[in-house]
């Protein structure tokens, strides 16, 4: 993403029907329309029925021809457009006036579009302001009609909002579940045809304005808010300083808590589809922190973390979350990492964080300009991540792609990695909206504005490029560069469900995780029904576990509570325990039926599971496909896998030795040849791989006692495919590793190791080390062309595979 170029990041419009509405521009005024000394609001309308999207740039302009120019001093000029299928832009606004809009916001209904008038640059709609006394337009999509939000207001932009609230979900200006809006509020007054802008106050408070038109300030004038959101359960969290919650916007006594005790210095944060707000106190921290209404502690607060997540992430920060649309909670991990010149760049990887998982589902390299776009890094949808990722090249500069990874299994398609003379598109924002995924931006190569739109569901169904991609050349552009700062897509995105009854489906549990699971559901469920008939036991010691329960799409997902005490910090399972999930039969969807009608056995709604031994192995299926394993795979937790493959060897000269597995590389292995006892160099060669801490992602071979050394990196994949092979050349041992990803992609290493001695005697082993997990599969030896091992791990090995477990340096 190159910023100072002709960018426009936008909604692209499904369709767009012919134009609707249009002003009047009245040809009794006297002298220039542009500066009337009575500004009328008949000079003024709207022009956006029909449309299914609407984008405001960051500088005002003149569209003549289908050609946008930078503004005279004497043009009348805006910055609020509409998009067409074919990528083209109109005015959304028809007035003999100036317009600068900062943002647009579409009802829940999709009924009425909120126009917010830029408050930091209200002198450039000085006359709409004077004219209409408004600066907050409620817009009836349908007709065009407006009516005005609040009189006299202007809606100020929060200054840390993109970067605290990096969410697509939110602007702001928000609204509750009765309708009620709230934003920052500053005054203005019309005053002899002038206006005057209320700065008496240091900061414009959290306001909020009822479906009446009463209005309520949530915030003194000195407390200077950066972000908020409001919650469908109509609670509200804010940042000022620190992050502060309003468990309750309902009440007549307003009750603010603070959720932390320090002040911030790069958080984030977001919420769930019912009363939770996920946050972090800075992104170096790693731990995800919880806060819901509490209804055993009036006006306050439940909180509970998932300190134990973040031990799997290493070197990496969590910059992000994801609410995805398959109901489940993703982390970004940002982390400098240098190329093979030296050079330092930013990657970012996917996580699943609940249900949990420990695999990154997909690794990129992150634009050059990230730090200062106001994009989400990645978007999720219909089992599909989406990302933008930067490509360099020493004669055309940079260029963006966009890469499409299936969560699944890794597969991924990159979009608009044509030849670079044809083709170098700058892409500066994209929005997900229902099941379609808009974007536009600029093609270096033409210098032309382009517009596009993929349809996610289309993709996931498999069908080709053809059919799931549109593209368009929007608009040529004349003068200074433009930037789209805004876009709303003009369409009601409302939970569908399934139809027919309610059912749980599935507990989900993972081997590390003894701090969450997460129950599924085949349609959305009332969140206070489920949770009224939620029980968690403790059934080894036949004790009531506490929850709290986070609830996105038609997921459930439950943080557990060994002390079961709101008033404590939440506590893990214990391990080596067993425990059971019931849901009661009356639990109720969304619709207000129950499970009882297609689940009336207890049976159906009951799931038990154990908490595994904190330091064990065993076999189990794995939590990803792979094309590398098959059945069940060996997992190892907390120890160490010791295998003989070959003792006494009589000398280098017999070295014709094969070893195949397929392994996740989520902790440590090695081979290691040792020569005799007697020897003075004790290791004739070892090859090693360590990621426990996920700073050095490389396989190496060092021989002759580390005098020799070579390393090669590791590509990302979430299963591999490992040969090493030894053989004997003479004077010398080939040593050579060759590590497959699933992608097909490879990476191979040989090192020829001088042999001192042939005549010494060896031993020949293979080691697993587990600090936190390490999976396996498929293990094969072969001696000489004869395979002497076979290992597919449907059951616990036997010797030569000896496991012994320990506790961790770092549980």
């Amino acid at each position: 993403m190159q910023f100072n170029k002709v960018s426009l990041s936008v909604l692209l419009a499904l369709t767009l029907s012919a134009c609707g509405g249009g002003g009047d521009s009245s040809e009794d005024n006297v002298g220039d329309p542009k500066y009337p000394d009575n500004p009328s609001p008949e000079n003024f309308s709207f022009n956006i029925a029909g449309a299914t999207s609407v984008v405001s740039t960051t500088s005002n302009q003149v569209l003549v021809n289908k050609s946008l120019s930078s503004a005279s001093s004497t043009d009348i000029s805006s910055n609020f457009y509409t998009l067409d299928d074919k990528g083209q832009l109109r005015e959304a606004i028809e007035s003999a006036y100036n317009s600068k809009v900062s943002y647009s916001v579409l009802s829940e209904d999709g009924n009425y579009l909120y126009v917010v008038i830029d408050s930091m640059n209200a002198w450039e709609s000085e006359h709409i302001l004077r004219a209409t006394n408004c600066a907050i337009f409620k817009v009836n999509v349908k007709n065009n009609n407006w009516s005005c939000l609040a009189e006299g207001l202007l809606a100020e932009m929060p200054y840390g909002y993109w970067n605290e609230v990096n969410d697509g979900r939110f602007k702001p200006l928000q609204f509750d579940g009765a309708g009620n809006a709230y934003f920052l509020s500053r005054k203005f007054t019309i005053k002899d045809g002038y206006i005057e802008y209320d700065y008496s106050s240091p900061s414009a408070p959290l306001t909020r304005i009822d479906t009446q038109g009463n209005k309520k300030l949530l915030t003194t004038d000195v407390d200077s808010v950066s972000s908020f959101i409001v919650t469908k359960a109509n609670s509200l969290v804010y940042r000022a300083e620190k992050l502060k919650m309003i468990p309750d916007l309902t009440s007549d006594k307003i009750s603010t808590v603070e959720l932390e005790k320090d002040n911030w210095n790069d958080g984030w944060y977001t919420v769930d589809d019912h009363n939770t707000v996920v946050y972090a106190r800075n992104s170096y921290d790693n731990q995800y922190n919880f806060a819901q209404a509490s209804t055993t502690f009036i006006g306050g607060v439940n909180k509970s973390t998932l300190a134990g997540h973040s031990n799997q992430m290493g070197s990496n920060y969590l910059n992000n979350i994801i609410m995805g649309d398959d109901g489940n909670i993703y982390g970004i991990y940002n982390e400098s990492v240098s190329d093979p010149d030296g050079d330092w760049y930013e990657q970012a990887s996917l996580m699943r964080r609940l249900p949990f998982d420990n695999k990154k589902l997909v690794t990129i390299k992150l634009p050059s300009d990230h730090y200062y776009n106001q994009n989400q890094q990645m978007q999720i949808a219909k089992g599909h991540v989406y990302y933008i990722e930067e490509e360099s090249n020493l004669n055309y500069g940079q260029r963006d792609i966009i890469g499409i990874t299936r969560i699944v299994d890794g597969e991924t398609i990159k979009l608009f990695d044509q030849d670079w003379a044809t083709q170098r598109l700058s892409i500066e924002s994209w929005k997900l909206a229902s099941d379609t995924l808009f974007f536009t931006g600029f093609d270096n190569a033409s210098s032309t504005m382009v517009s596009g739109e993929i349809d996610t569901l289309a993709l996931s169904q498999g069908k080709p490029e053809s059919e799931y991609l549109t593209f368009n050349e929007t608009t040529s552009v004349h003068g200074d560069a433009l930037t789209i700062a805004d876009m709303e897509v003009l369409r009601p995105q409302r939970p569908e469900n399934s139809g027919g009854y309610p059912k749980v489906l599935d507990l989900k549990v993972h081997d590390q995780d003894q701090y969450s699971a997460t129950l599924e559901f085949n349609k959305w469920m009332n969140p206070q029904s489920v949770e009224e008939n939620l029980t968690i036991t403790d059934t080894t010691n036949n004790q009531p576990i506490g929850s709290m329960v986070v609830w996105l799409n038609r997921m459930a997902h439950i943080l557990f509570d060994q002390d079961n005490n709101q008033a404590t910090e939440n506590k893990p399972l214990e391990w080596s325990t067993d425990h059971q999930v019931f849901i009661g039969s009356q639990a109720q969807d969304s619709d207000g039926i129950s499970l009882i009608h297609a689940q009336a056995d207890d049976a159906d709604r009951t799931f038990n599971w154990t908490v595994r031994d904190q330091n064990t192995w065993k076999v189990a299926e794995s939590e990803h496909q792979s094309q590398f394993t098959d059945g069940n795979v060996l997992k190892m937790y907390g120890g160490d896998l010791n295998v003989a493959l070959l003792t006494g060897i009589s000398s280098a000269n017999d070295f014709d030795y094969q070893v195949n597995f397929a392994t996740d590389l989520s902790d440590r292995f090695t081979f290691v040849m040792k020569q005799s006892p007697q020897s003075s160099h004790p290791d004739h060669f070892q090859i090693s791989f360590d990621n426990q801490y996920e700073a050095d992602k490389r396989i190496c071979i060092y021989g002759d006692i580390g005098t020799q050394e070579a390393c090669m990196s590791v590509p990302n994949s979430r299963w591999y495919q490992v040969t090493s092979s030894v053989l004997n050349k003479g004077m010398s041992t080939e040593v050579r590793v060759v590590v497959q990803a699933e992608d097909g992609s490879q990476e191979s290493l040989a090192v020829n190791i001088p042999v001192a001695n042939p005549a010494t005697s060896y031993d020949f082993t293979f080691n697993a080390h587990a600090q936190t997990a390490f999976l396996m599969d498929n293990f094969t030896f072969t001696e000489k062309g004869q395979v002497s091992i076979n290992e597919a791990f449907e059951v616990l090995p036997s010797a030569p595979f000896i496991f012994t477990p320990y506790i961790p340096a770092y549980p």
